[in-house]
């Protein structure tokens, strides 16, 4: 509303914030401030390197350093999408059907602020 730019990330390294979880930042910041699914997705990519002064990543283009995330389905329809990548490419390595260590008990509560 008042133009001041926002980043997102995770806080990973207290207690129960996980590094896969940086779904979850996306999706609550549509759910709770109101902003499309697309102007969440610039936030947690291209905002957050403009805030970092990173201009070689951020978004996808010639020249640019690039890490990719496929889902099975669009989120711009639905952020949850991102909860289950079934390909990354990253620093130019592709990794088909990722797997991370997911932690039941802290997936079942922040399940309940979705």
């Amino acid at each position: 509303e008042n133009h001041i730019p926002v980043g997102l990330g995770t806080d990973t390294g207290c207690p129960y914030i996980t590094h896969y979880d940086m779904w979850r930042e996306v999706y609550y910041f549509q759910k709770y401030l109101g902003v499309s699914n697309a102007f969440a997705l610039y936030t947690a990519t291209c905002r957050n390197a403009e805030i970092a002064g990173l201009a070689d990543v951020g978004t996808v283009e010639v020249g640019k350093c690039a890490d990719l995330l496929v889902t099975d389905r669009d989120p711009l329809d639905d952020l949850t999408a991102l909860r289950v990548p079934y390909l990354v490419m990253a620093r130019g390595h592709l990794v088909e059907k990722p797997g991370v260590k997911k932690y039941p008990e802290v997936e079942k509560a922040l399940d309940r602020l979705l």
